[in-house]
């Protein structure tokens, strides 16, 4: 569990202000907003990015697992080359490859590959390290609408009983799969649903 209370942040004006929640293990949660409204900084005081904050973040969260707009694949190395060099489990990333349908394309460099396929690829680097925590910055918004739900299907599939899953994004993809969506509203949070 993952508890935030009377969270703030500001820059040149507030961009989180007053924020409490509580997010437990074995959930997905999406926190869904217009761009500029908070979303990245809230995900970066959560996952231990931004320190400078008032309020207080407690609980434990374990080994964290990022995924962002971009994949951040290494140009010049082949796609198992990028997943070993951060988590050299050959056995285990040959068998995530399969599931998530990339053997194919182990040998190939990421410049390659297609938006979709990048993505995909940076979902096994990161169950790569078995994190606890899986914070998502955007996953989709670099890819179109078939990559976009197949990718979101993906994180989904990333779902386990000691896994907590928060997911930023103005998009629609995710929302059948969330356990509660967090509405943010230029820093203050104005809706949390289903």
């Amino acid at each position: 569990m993952i508890t935030l209370k009377h969270v703030c942040k500001s820059f040149e004006r507030p961009v989180l202000d007053d924020v409490n929640l509580q997010l437990a293990q074995g959930q997905l949660y999406l926190i869904k907003g217009v761009s500029g409204c908070g979303k990245t900084t809230l995900l970066n005081i959560i996952g231990g990015l931004d320190k400078h904050f008032s309020g207080e973040l407690s609980g434990e969260t374990g080994n964290i697992g990022y995924l962002f707009q971009q994949s951040l694949l290494l140009s010049g190395l082949s796609v198992l080359e990028n997943l070993t060099f951060l988590h050299n489990n050959k056995s285990l990333i040959l068998k995530l490859a399969e599931e998530f349908a990339v053997t194919q394309l182990l040998d190939k460099l990421p410049e390659q590959l297609s938006g979709g396929e990048r993505q995909r690829v940076a979902i096994i680097r990161c169950l790569a390290g078995n994190p606890s925590l899986v914070i998502a910055d955007e996953p989709t918004a670099s890819l179109d609408a078939r990559n976009s739900a197949k990718v979101a299907a993906n994180i989904n599939a990333m779902k386990a009983p000691q896994r907590l899953i928060i997911i930023a994004t103005h998009e629609k993809y995710f929302d059948e799969y969330a356990d509660e969506i967090i509405w943010l509203d230029y820093g203050k949070i104005k809706v949390v649903g289903h």
